[in-house]
């Protein structure tokens, strides 16, 4: 899933071809308002999981390692009410 994400991001985010799994997505750019309303999206596309980014402490969204840990917690969550 780390590998998904990380290419997503490398697709949608700002200058991010050579992103790292910690490397900070906000504070480099590499995710603006834009590029995260996008990721969202593809999140809830490609993983069928709805999330609130106002629902989520923003570190959750600080780097790719973060958000696949976010996203994993997320679908767990989901295969519990299923």
């Amino acid at each position: 899933m780390e590998k998904e994400l990380l290419k997503l991001i490398q697709t949608i985010g700002n200058n991010a071809e050579d992103v790292s799994p910690e490397q900070e997505l906000w504070d480099t750019g590499i995710l603006d308002s834009l590029a995260f309303i996008t990721l969202l999206e593809e999140i809830s596309v490609r993983w069928h999981v709805e999330i609130q980014p106002t629902q989520v402490p923003t570190e959750r969204w600080k780097n790719v390692r973060s958000i696949t840990k976010l996203l994993e917690e997320k679908l767990a969550e989901k295969d519990v009410f299923i």
